[in-house]
């Protein structure tokens, strides 16, 4: 399973259209547009960059519905809803939060658009929040402005993958180091014997990680303690290090990144409900590049 990065990359160029849905001849284009779009963003707000998981996770599924947002407004030119190329895929805050606001401000500052604007040359992450690349952009700070890209449960969602995403992956690299000194002790029990400083600094380090256990963030916290409990106690390891010890470690370890890669199935880029499977250009769509390109593999569990 794939999913989603610890921080998405802005896409170095613009939402070309790729799909070719026909003028909907009247018939809503939220109705017509709306599965070609999900597929042509990668059920990705064009705008604020949150992903459907990201905002099903922290705003519920009434705001976690991705919609259609028309660059030029229906109030400015009624003809162009109905045209694919002025069609986008926004989440319904960005949505609702713009409504009808006019392309351009007093100033003659511009709304951006994701079909001839690269967000990757227009803005980049600042402690979750998406901010102009550069000091002065006024078409960037206005867009940011009339989506409201940075409300506050928008920054946490953002913020809320990246610890998730990253702890998983800390943990997958921890158990694989765990995993290798286990077999080396195993197969190799006279070396340990032998290097007396290695085994204290050894000991020193299954202890520490005994540590991080217990302090184990988010959703895991009280599931690592109860493992770490049944750990062998501090003292015990300062005597060295012990194949048992290690091979205990190598579990607990392992059974927390099953628990978290469970977690992160949430985060899969292609959400599992059946209607995502198909759009209306295409019995088997895919991702648009500059997302498939950045996702992660999710190891298949026991």
């Amino acid at each position: 399973m794939k999913i989603l990065p610890e921080v998405t990359v802005l896409p170095e160029s613009p939402f070309a259209p790729p799909h070719h849905s026909p003028p909907t001849d009247g018939a809503r284009p939220l109705d017509t547009f709306r599965s070609c779009l999900r597929w042509e963003f990668g059920f990705t707000c064009s705008v604020c960059m949150l992903h459907l998981a990201d905002v099903l996770r922290v705003a519920g599924r009434g705001w976690g519905i991705l919609t259609v947002e028309y660059v030029v407004p229906r109030a400015a030119n009624e003809d162009e809803i109905h045209r694919y190329s002025n069609c986008v895929l926004a989440c319904k805050h960005c949505n609702s939060t713009r409504q009808s606001r006019q392309e351009r401000a007093s100033d003659g500052a511009r709304v951006l658009n994701p079909r001839v604007d690269a967000w990757g040359h227009r803005f980049v992450w600042e402690e979750h929040r998406l901010v102009p690349a550069f000091a002065g952009d006024r078409d960037a700070e206005f867009t940011a402005e009339a989506y409201g890209v940075n409300r506050p449960f928008k920054v946490r969602a953002r913020r809320n993958r990246a610890q998730l995403v990253r702890q998983y992956l800390q943990t997958l690299l921890r158990h694989a180091e765990v995993s290798a000194r286990t077999v080396r002790q195993t197969k190799r029990p006279s070396d340990v014997r032998a290097r007396r400083p290695s085994s204290r600094r050894g000991a020193v380090a299954i202890s520490e990680d005994i540590g991080r256990l217990r302090n184990a963030e988010i959703g895991w916290r009280a599931r690592a303690a109860r493992r770490v409990a049944t750990l062998p106690h501090r003292s015990r390891l300062s005597r060295g290090p012990q194949s048992q010890d290690l091979r205990e470690l190598e579990s607990t370890l392992r059974e927390l990144a099953e628990e978290r890669a469970a977690e992160l199935v949430a985060f899969s880029a292609i959400p599992r409900d059946t209607r995502s499977q198909r759009c209306g250009c295409s019995d088997s769509p895919t991702l648009p590049g500059w997302l498939a390109d950045q996702l992660l593999e999710l190891p298949r569990q026991r």
